[in-house]
């Protein structure tokens, strides 16, 4: 309850047993104002008018929303800092249409209908941090996800949408070098299934190394490496893959022939 009259406001949250007195924001001695919480405010003024503000706000306040590529599942992770009549999260999925944004096509994907895929219920009024996890399993290929956030009386509101590519249960792969032969510049694909430590070296017929392309810590993703054999002889050359998964310590060595031809 609020009361007042002529820049003096009294609230009370215990039926009237207890009055609060608030004289701050006062303008001119007329009204004042008192602030039920961040979102609600209540005006007195002269001849006992009482005029009540709600400027609404954001029922959740959502800080962070993730997507975590695990082999052949996705985990998305978000946090929230404040709840206001939460009744919790419908996670959507939409798939691309087409095998691989990588082929050309990143700048004007085509997606397919959004899909509700679970719910994970929320904390229906808090101030303090959650944090809700939810996987997506046995999928692949590219993917987004956005999170629909629903009231107890069913207005929802959308999330920023987050967009990632799950290779699937795959292997360590190392195409063969395109175009082959070539002159003087070929590229190279390979694919890492989980995070490595990952080197590609080019080798002459001897067993002598000739350069090393790549030789640091990827995550899992498919790859491509360009070689400009320019200053190097025409020959057959040999390109090698060695990669040590950092979950598991799997070693893999892969290796092909290519032909240089000036």
């Amino acid at each position: 309850m609020v009361v007042g009259i002529d820049g003096i406001i009294l609230n009370t949250i215990d039926g009237g047993e207890n009055w609060i007195s608030q004289e701050s924001g006062t303008y001119n001695n007329l009204f004042s104002v008192h602030f039920a919480n961040e979102n609600t405010g209540w005006i007195v003024g002269d001849n006992g008018t009482i005029l009540k503000t709600t400027n609404g706000g954001v029922p959740v306040e959502l800080t962070s929303f993730t997507a975590t590529v695990q082999n052949d599942f996705v985990e998305l992770n978000w946090t929230t800092a404040t709840e206001t009549n939460n009744q919790g999260f419908e996670i959507e999925r939409s798939p691309s249409l087409i095998p691989s944004l990588r082929e050309g096509t990143s700048q004007n994907p085509l997606w397919g209908d959004w899909g509700a895929i679970g719910f994970v219920e929320g904390n229906g009024t808090t101030t303090e941090e959650h944090h809700y996890t939810f996987k997506d399993k046995d999928v692949s290929g590219f993917l987004r996800y956005r999170l629909k956030q629903v009231d107890f009386d069913g207005s929802y509101e959308y999330s920023d949408i987050v967009e990632v590519e799950v290779l699937g249960n795959v292997s360590y792969e190392l195409a063969q070098n395109y175009p082959n032969p070539f002159n003087p510049v070929t590229n190279i694909s390979y694919t890492v299934p989980t995070e490595s430590q990952v080197k590609l070296s080019i080798y002459n017929p001897l067993g002598e190394l000739v350069e090393t392309l790549i030789n640091e810590k990827q995550d899992a993703g498919k790859y491509d490496a360009l070689w400009n054999a320019g200053n190097h002889p025409s020959g057959v050359y040999i390109y090698t893959l060695d990669a040590v998964s950092l979950r598991g310590n799997e070693q893999t060595k892969l290796s092909r022939k290519m032909i240089l031809l000036k």
